[in-house]
């Protein structure tokens, strides 16, 4: 039975089936003188469909391995950049941080030149520099907000990139 299965698998031909000798010692003696030359084509074409199939996998197996390589590339190059911009964000925010900080500086050396001129007793300096000192932190202040809101921009800008990069 075993041998008749695998004969149909074979695709040996229709009908074929083997009448197996239960008495017999060697192959030739249990499935007849003509087994091998009833077999043979079977197992050639059967050989040659499994070389075949090999062959066709292992060309889809590198075709698939160039693009793995392919698109490991890409991500690298993706996270690269990922991080180049993130690095620039980070810059940018440096340089916010100090503007703000030489913002505040220049407002407390502004209010303490306001305090000396007040404690000279001098009411007329005293509102000029009050209103020179509030014109120059209203510039400062202006120019502190144009920056910043150009920051902001750019900030969210690049996050946009690298939320466009990332996906």
């Amino acid at each position: 039975m075993e041998c008749n299965h695998a004969a149909r698998r074979l695709k040996l031909g229709d009908g074929f089936h083997y009448s197996l000798n239960a008495k017999g010692s060697t192959p030739a003696q249990v499935m007849g003188i003509d087994y091998k030359s009833t077999l043979k084509p079977g197992l050639q074409s059967f050989t040659e469909d499994i070389k075949r199939i090999s062959m066709a996998k292992l060309e889809e197996l590198i075709l698939l391995q160039q693009q793995s390589s392919e698109l490991n590339a890409k991500v690298e190059a993706k996270k690269n950049q990922t991080a180049s911009i993130q690095s620039y964000v980070e810059e940018v925010e440096d340089q916010l941080n100090s503007l703000r900080k030489e913002t505040e500086e220049y407002t407390h050396r502004c209010a303490a030149k306001a305090k000396n001129i007040v404690e000279d007793d001098s009411e007329l300096k005293l509102q000029e520099a009050i209103k020179q000192s509030e014109e120059e932190i209203q510039m400062q202040a202006q120019e502190l907000f144009k920056l910043v809101d150009s920051v902001l921009k750019y900030k969210e800008h690049v996050e946009s990139k690298i939320v466009e990069i990332k996906s």
